[in-house]
């Protein structure tokens, strides 16, 4: 019965409950519970997929989510065993230059316990010239590619990412190998540069992973490439990013303005500093955009519900409106729009 109504939770979708997704944030900081029911609070974790966080933060959601600890658990088994998989293929074929994205590295790093941070699938960064021979390896190792049969004719150094499937005992376990960050142009990551930056040194970690400020400006760019309208997980990595001792906000800064991100970084450190009180004064000077783009964002930002995003706006306005505001140029702000409408009007001539 149990099992039943959590799917029912999952496929009807999340409700409105902005109160309890306020609540929520307060008590995986410390702060006391002041509103929004136990039920709503244990849903809200749920759908912003942070329930091993929210199940120790109190001993009301502790029971209510419990079924949902233990899935993580067995997802978490699916992960680790798979990420085994990956590396031991990638010496066998003398593939060193990859590293781990997104949650897929974070959980290893900025985490007491990897399960501590929800992940779904492996998420890994190859360059141009390993992506076929590490396509090959994970083949060799019994994975299979999940491409369209027009992206299998486009080829894996076509597509922005490549994804792989490999069948275990208990379940089927993506991986998807990116060769880029971002579609289009209107963002120029070198991710080459980025693969030199990557840590080779943290015991835990099963492959290597992006540099914290390589981590932070991702987190922060696919918050904005998403309409901001991640899950709390996402703002939590950043939280969290903010908080570590090598990180660098100068570094930040700098990697954002090459990456044509620092529009993206500002928005992501306005929303930080106002769900999780902390003082980005620093970063926000580095990376601080026109003041026509500021008011854009500080007014469409000023969201504490479930997204950042304001509940009076309308979501597809937000949505492209912050779109347009984290190009940092004019000329990134018109790569965007030839690549939307691209993709509407004739899609093979939207990039890959």
């Amino acid at each position: 019965m149990a099992l039943m109504s959590e799917l029912q939770r999952l496929l009807v979708g999340p409700p409105h409950a902005t109160a309890a997704d306020t609540a929520l944030r307060d008590l995986l900081l410390g702060r006391p519970q002041t509103q929004g029911s136990w039920d709503d609070i244990a849903a809200a974790a749920r759908y912003q997929e942070v329930v091993p966080m929210a199940a120790a933060s109190h001993p009301e959601l502790e029971g209510r989510l419990h079924l949902g600890r233990r899935r993580q658990a067995l997802v978490d088994l699916h992960l680790h065993i798979a990420l085994q998989r990956v590396g031991k293929a990638l010496d066998r074929a003398s593939i060193h230059r990859a590293a781990l994205l997104k949650g897929s590295g974070t959980a290893y790093w900025l985490y007491d316990e990897p399960s501590d941070r929800v992940r779904r699938d492996i998420d890994l960064l190859v360059g141009d010239n390993e992506i076929e021979a590490t396509v090959a390896a994970l083949e060799a190792d019994g994975w299979y590619a999940g491409a369209s049969e027009t992206d299998r004719k486009r080829g894996p150094r076509n597509l922005r990412a490549w994804p792989m499937y490999l069948e275990l005992p208990i379940g089927i376990v993506s991986c998807d190998l990116h060769r880029r960050l971002t579609y289009g142009s209107r963002f120029t990551v070198d991710v080459e540069a980025l693969l030199d930056r990557a840590r080779h040194d943290l015991a835990d970690t099963p492959l290597p992973v992006t540099a914290p400020a390589d981590t932070f400006v991702h987190t922060a760019l696919h918050c904005a490439l998403s309409g901001f309208q991640e899950p709390l997980k996402a703002w939590i990595d950043l939280l969290r990013l903010a908080r570590h001792r090598e990180l660098s906000w100068p570094e930040v800064a700098s990697t954002a303005r090459r990456w044509g991100a620092a529009n993206a970084v500002w928005a992501a450190a306005h929303v930080l500093e106002r769900w999780f009180e902390l003082d980005l004064g620093e970063l926000r000077a580095s990376v601080r955009p026109d003041p026509l783009t500021r008011r854009l964002l500080t007014t469409v930002l000023a969201g504490n519900g479930r997204y950042p995003l304001r509940a009076d706006v309308d979501r597809r306005t937000a949505v492209a409106t912050t779109a347009l505001a984290v190009c940092d140029t004019t000329r990134s702000r018109a790569d965007y729009l030839y690549a939307l409408v691209a993709r509407r009007v004739a899609p093979r001539l939207a990039p890959a």
